[in-house]
C-alpha cells in the first residue's frame, strides 16, 4: 500500500518484476490481486502493508500470518543450508536495494470530524518549501485527487474525498552523522538518489484514520546503497528523518493550536 516502505519498489526496479501500489487497507491490495490475475494474466507472488501484514500466497487474499511464518521458516532453512543467517541475508538485500529508515506514529484528534478543517486550513496556508533541510519536490493530495509530480496534475490512485490524505516528497542532499559516531562514520552519509523522475529520497504521508480518532504519519528516508554502512549512518539518517517529520507536522497540522495530542 502507498504508506508502506518503498523498498519493495526498489527491489522491483532492480530485479525486473512488476510493482503495483494501492490505497491503504488490504481490501485494496486484494482487489488489485484479483484484477491482475483475472484481467492481466499476472501471478502475484507477494503483497504487504505497513504495520506488518503479509500475503505470501494468492490462496489467501488477505494478510495471513500463518503462511508468512511458513515462508519465513522455509527461507531460514534455505539460507542455513548455504551457511548464511537471516541477518546476513537482510544486510545483503540492503546493500543491493538500498538502506531505509522510517518514523511512523499518530496524534489524537477528538472529535475526528475536526480533521477536514485542519487539513483544509493547511491547504489554504500553503505547504512549506523546506523542512529541516529537505526541499519539497511534490505533494499528492488523495482527498482532492491531485499530484503535482504527475504531468496531468492528477493522482494515479483513486481519490477518497471522505478522508484526509496528503503525501509529501522531499529531496535531502546530505546530512551529518551524529557527532559521537563521527570516527566510525567517516563523514557524511551518502544518500541514495531515487530513480523516480522527481528525485525524492524522503516521503512523508499524513492521513486521518478511518477507524480511530487519530491522524497518522508515515515516513521513510532512503540512503546509501552498496557495502553495508556503519550503524552511525543509520542513526544519523533516523535523526534527520525525525526532524523532517516533526517540522512538517508542526507546519501543516499545528498540533498545539489544533489540540492534537501525543499518545
Amino acid at each position: 500500500s502507498t504508506v508502506s516502505s518503498r523498498a519493495l519498489r526498489a527491489m522491483a526496479r532492480v530485479e525486473g518484476f512488476t510493482f503495483h501500489e494501492t490505497l491503504t487497507g488490504f481490501k485494496w491490495i486484494a482487489h488489485r490481486v484479483v484484477d491482475l490475475e483475472k484481467d492481466h494474466g499476472k501471478t502475484v507472488v507477494f503483497a504487504y502493508e505497513e504495520a506488518i501484514g503479509f500475503m505470501c500466497s494468492p490462496l489467501v487474499r488477505d494478510k495471513d500470518g500463518v503462511s508468512a511464518a511458513a515462508v519465513a521458516a522455509q527461507m531460514a532453512l534455505a539460507l542455513a543450508s548455504k551457511g548464511q543467517t537471516v541477518t546476513q541475508y537482510l544486510e545483503a538485500c540492503r546493500s543491493r536495494y538500498g538502506h531505509t529508515v522510517s518514523y511512523n506514529g499518530y496524534l489524537f484528534c477528538n472529535p475526528p470530524s475536526r480533521l477536514a478543517a485542519i487539513f483544509d486550513a493547511a491547504r489554504e496556508r500553503g505547504f512549506p518549501a523546506n523542512v529541516a533541510g529537505a526541499r519539497l519536490l511534490s505533494v499528492r493530495d488523495l482527498t482532492r485527487g491531485t499530484d503535482s509530480a504527475e504531468p496531468s496534475g492528477l493522482a494515479t490512485l483513486p481519490a477518497t474525498a471522505e478522508s484526509q490524505f496528503l503525501t509529501f516528497r522531499f529531496r535531502l542532499n546530505s546530512l551529518k552523522v551524529i557527532e559521537t559516531a563521527r570516527v566510525d562514520a567517516g563523514g557524511d552519509v551518502r544518500l541514495l538518489q531515487s530513480s523516480d523522475a522527481d528525485g525524492d529520497n524522503v516521503v512523508v504521508s499524513l492521513r486521518g484514520s478511518g477507524t480511530e480518532p487519530k491522524v497518522k504519519y508515515y515516513s521513510e528516508l532512503t540512503y546509501s546503497s552498496g557495502a553495508s554502512p556503519p550503524r552511525s549512518h543509520a542513526e544519523g539518517a533516523q535523526q534527520a528523518l525525525q526532524a523532517i517529520v516533526e517540522d512538517l507536522i508542526s507546519s501543516v497540522l499545528c498540533p498545539q493550536q489544533n489540540d492534537l495530542r501525543r499518545p
